[in-house]
């Protein structure tokens, strides 16, 4: 009986097997649901329900940080395919991209948080539309604009600098691989959802 019952428990932590390798990924909230059950049952045994529940707590550990280290893989990889799709498309020597991947990185960085608090406003509003006052909605459109300039300033900012490490046809190459590669990257998330159906 102990057996039937732990292999039950073995299989309510195996969620769908992923499409793209063949590990297997956890359900965390699986493995917490029986973890709580089991320890509310009035099995007992004590050693038995301890053994279990340090499984599951070492299951949701161990899933979480194989989950981290694949997305610190893909990340990384992610960075080596930009940057060698930049430098291909812009024809920059091994010189000119040491000095220009960390300005192009910064001014990605500061690219990303602006985008980020744009994302966080759609989303508020998104969650507010049913109820959203029209003062609340003026606001969020102000605050939308805002976000608008600070993209248009930072890269006129960062326009200058670009100028000042590139040859003015390599910068258009820049703007022009910038387009390009987004192009292709938001190309390739439809291709990849398009196989997932």
């Amino acid at each position: 009986m102990k057996k039937i019952i732990f292999s039950i428990i073995i299989f309510a932590f195996i969620g769908k097997q992923s499409a793209n390798s063949q590990d297997f990924t956890l359900d965390n909230k699986a493995i917490e649901k029986v973890a709580t059950e089991w320890s509310a049952s009035n099995t007992n045994n004590i050693d038995e329900k301890s053994h279990i529940l340090a499984f599951c707590g070492d299951t949701i550990k161990n899933s979480t940080d194989k989950r981290s280290d694949e997305r610190k893989k893909a990340r990384e990889l992610f960075e080596k395919k930009k940057l060698e799709f930049f430098t291909q498309e812009m024809e920059l020597t091994e010189d000119e991209a040491k000095v220009f991947f960390p300005v192009f990185n910064q001014f990605q960085g500061k690219q990303r948080k602006i985008g980020q608090e744009r994302r966080k406003l759609l989303y508020d509003f998104e969650s507010k539309k049913a109820t959203i006052t029209d003062t609340e909605a003026k606001q969020m459109n102000n605050q939308l604009i805002n976000l608008q300039k600070q993209e248009y300033d930072l890269t006129t900012e960062y326009q200058k600098t670009f100028e000042t490490i590139l040859a003015p046809k390599k910068l258009f190459l820049f703007h022009k691989a910038q387009e390009k590669f987004q192009r292709e990257l938001l190309q390739s998330v439809a291709a990849r959802k398009e196989l997932k159906k």
